[in-house]
């Protein structure tokens, strides 16, 4: 189980991210769901396209409701829907999200893009 566990959250990670400017990118987003096995779609289920309330999906899982939601709302899966958090919770949820955009924002500034590290890298060797 904690195998597929971590085929559908990587599987998770591209097929949910908004890139779209290579053709590696455009024949990920073009997969049908029928090309993916069945047991990972049914873990991705319990997280897209709506968050699942339990912190695990099972005792053996190796990525809790947090790393989903991570991956997800970045990727803008949870847009538009209602949270359903309330008060104090409410309050930490948006601090952790704007100080973790920060951090990012800071990490796209220091850090060159990758893609484009990759390119000169190649063309250096």
């Amino acid at each position: 189980r904690s195998f597929w566990e971590i085929v559908a959250f990587v599987w998770a990670h591209y097929h949910f991210s908004k890139k779209s400017d290579t053709d590696f990118w455009r024949i990920i987003h073009r997969q049908s769901p029928d090309s993916i096995p069945e047991v990972v779609m049914a873990i991705v289920a319990q997280y897209a396209p709506n968050l699942s309330r339990k912190f695990f999906l099972n005792p053996d899982s190796n990525f809790h409701v947090g790393h989903w939601f991570q991956v997800l709302h970045a990727s803008g899966v949870y847009d538009g829907r209602e949270p359903f958090l309330e008060g104090d919770v409410m309050k930490y949820a948006e601090y952790f999200i704007k100080n973790n955009s920060y951090r990012v924002d800071q990490i796209n500034e220091y850090f060159p893009n990758h893609y484009e590290f990759l390119k000169d890298w190649y063309r250096d060797k």
